[in-house]
This record gives structure tokens, C-alpha cells and sequence, in this order.
């Protein structure tokens, strides 16, 4: 069974990711701007591995560390988000990995280049369970 972006990122503590010690994420500096559901709308590729989100207009979302599996109805993670204040708050509609219901929160925000921060601020259960405080980097990937 994959491992969530828990593997994924949802996914994975064990992918790596940096922490500040104390799990809690900082504030966006003044390069940064918290992130809108405009702003993620579309493709994203993390910065240190295969792993790929995608942002839908209507809500939904899908991610997975293996990009071939993103685009099928099995991917690791998938649901709606809700984005307020730069914080996404996701819940799971049933995966490969998340069980229904099973809610998370990453903290994000807009890197002047246009890469997506994000940081892991609430964690999910089982499987989607990340890792507080793991933080990563995304390029628009269309």
C-alpha cells in the first residue's frame, strides 16, 4: 500500500521536510503572500520529489507522490479544500490512503519566484498523517 504524502506528502514526514522545532509554521515574510483558492488553482510539482497536487476552481482536490496516478480515480489523496487567510483546509473524500472525513491543514503562501510554500499546521490521521510542522515547495506545473 503507499504511503501517503504521509508518503506524500500527505504525506510523508518521511519524505522530508524541514521543521522549526516547535511544529508551529511561521509567518509569511514580506516576499511571501498567503495563498487565495485563486492563487492554487491549477498544477503543482513539489520541489524535492514526485509528488503532485492539483487545485481544481470547484473545490476538489487530488495529490499523490506518483504523478502516473493523479490523473485515475485511486490517487493517494482526494476531497475538497476550503483556503481562508492563506490556511487550506482539506477533507478527505475517500482514497488509496485518507479515509473519509479525515481533515488537515497546511499553511500557504506565494514565494515572489511563484512557488507555493506550504506548511503542515494540522495533521491527518493514520495514513494522512503528515507531520506538524513539515514544509515544502511547489512549482506551478501548468
Amino acid at each position: 500500500m503507499r504511503t501517503l504524502l504521509a508518503v506524500l506528502v500527505v504525506f510523508v514526514g518521511a519524505c522530508g521536510g524541514d521543521t522549526d522545532g516547535g511544529g508551529a509554521a511561521s509567518s509569511p515574510t514580506p516576499r511571501e503572500k498567503p495563498a487565495t483558492s485563486t492563487d492554487l488553482a491549477g498544477e503543482w510539482q513539489r520541489d524535492d520529489g514526485p509528488h503532485k497536487a492539483i487545485f481544481y476552481e470547484d473545490g476538489t482536490f487530488v495529490v499523490d507522490e506518483n504523478p502516473q496516478l493523479i490523473y485515475t480515480a485511486h490517487p493517494a489523496a482526494k476531497g475538497t479544500f476550503e483556503v481562508d487567510d492563506g490556511a487550506i483546509t482539506f477533507t478527505s473524500k475517500g482514497s488509496e490512503i485518507c479515509q473519509p472525513r479525515d481533515t488537515w491543514v497546511w499553511e500557504a503562501s506565494l514565494l515572489q519566484d511563484g512557488r507555493l510554500r506550504t506548511v503542515v499546521v494540522e495533521d491527518g490521521q493514520g495514513y494522512c498523517e503528515i507531520g506538524l510542522g513539515n514544509e515544502w515547495t511547489w512549482e506551478r506545473d501548468s
